[in-house]
């Protein structure tokens, strides 16, 4: 059975991170542990808006819209993916001596934020085994999720990676379920009778 930890309730305490190991570009890698699953960390998210389908990359984005509201689940979610961050940051800074890090290294966060009139996006690595559903809980092919869509995510925090003075955290898109289709600005019925 697969543990896996809503936002609201993550501890990021009970993060870690293993020894780096180098890779054939010669960059650093290092695995997560989550002690409180006693492996991966797999994060249920509140309610995001599908913004962006897989890129060249094979990468997601994920819309933060009500951020700027503090009380807001969203806000809570990319206040909590901050401290994950900072988290890393000081883990990567207590074995610094593996990572073999001289000069000080710029954390690449996967929150970005363009324009400030966005909210900011959550970057995600599609994963290989990707199960997607709709509102009704049945399987759908994620090339059917319509951008601008509700949704809410299970992501897995996979590695630490270092690379040209910059390190960052890769999420992994696992699970995703539609909780309704785009709407229109104020989320009512837009149809109108010919």
């Amino acid at each position: 059975m697969v543990s896996v930890t809503p936002y609201t309730n993550l501890s990021v305490e009970q993060l870690d991170v293993r020894p780096p190991k180098v890779t054939a570009t010669r960059n650093k890698v290092a695995a997560v542990y989550y002690r409180s699953t006693n492996g991966d960390l797999l994060l249920q998210t509140c309610e995001l808006r599908y913004v962006f389908p897989p890129d060249q990359n094979d990468c997601v984005k994920l819309g933060l819209d009500g951020y700027d509201d503090p009380k807001s689940d969203q806000a809570k979610l990319a206040l909590k993916i901050a401290d994950v961050e900072a988290r890393l940051q000081a883990c990567i800074d207590d074995q610094a001596s593996l990572w073999l890090t001289n000069a000080p290294v710029e954390f690449k966060s996967v929150l970005y934020q363009g324009n400030s009139s966005y909210a900011p996006t959550f970057k995600l690595k599609v994963s290989p085994g990707l199960s997607v559903f709709d509102a009704n809980r049945h399987p759908i092919p994620l090339a059917d999720v319509a951008r601008n869509s509700v949704v809410k995510a299970i992501v897995r925090l996979g590695y630490v990676w270092t690379s040209n003075n910059h390190f960052g955290a890769t999420w992994q898109l696992t699970q995703l379920l539609v909780v309704s289709g785009p709407q229109d600005a104020d989320g009512a019925f837009a149809f109108v009778d010919e």
